[in-house]
């Protein structure tokens, strides 16, 4: 009996841990209600605002902001799976550069999404890319990015390796 009760459970353990591979990173994150988005890095921020189906960069007069752009992100994020998930401590965060704006000297770049009002529906908080090794030498070696790991609404729990780079992600409205 006790034998079973440990193979349950490592068992168990397992396919927790088998469900969060592949599955989406903010499933709880309903684009389609997104009114606001802002997105922060040590360089400064930008404000998003949806108004009247029209995409807006608040720092910019208001200035129309690229739809396409805001709209490939927003799937992006709602399609990305996690690759691989992480236990990180925290003093381990600076190193993968998932240190919050302004809270250190390794911060990755924050999205925080608003549906209505001020309250945040979601963050998402994109820190170092991954790196791979190339192992084709004819362009010369090195290493190119295959991913990206972040940390969901600041849960240390929610921390992951996706594969997608997130490389378009800018402050820079």
């Amino acid at each position: 009996m006790v034998g079973w009760l440990l193979v349950s459970k490592d068992n168990q353990s397992w396919n927790q841990g088998e469900a969060s591979i592949g599955g989406a990173i903010m499933p709880e994150l309903s684009i389609n209600d997104i009114q606001k988005m802002t997105i922060t890095d040590a360089e400064g921020a930008v404000t998003l605002l949806k108004e009247e189906e029209t995409w807006r960069v608040s720092e910019r007069s208001a200035y129309a902001a690229d739809f396409a752009k805001i709209r490939d992100l927003l799937i992006q994020i709602a399609d990305t799976k996690i690759l691989r998930p992480m236990k990180v401590g925290e003093s381990q965060l600076g190193r993968l550069e998932l240190q919050v704006p302004g809270e250190g000297d390794k911060s990755g770049t924050l999205l925080t999404f608003f549906a209505e009002g001020e309250t945040p529906q979601a963050k998402l908080l994109l820190g170092k890319q991954s790196m791979k090794k190339s192992e084709a030498s004819s362009f010369g070696g090195g290493e190119f990015p295959d991913g990206r790991y972040i940390m969901v609404d600041g849960d240390m729990q929610r921390i992951s390796q996706v594969s997608e780079t997130f490389s378009a992600v800018t402050t820079e409205p």
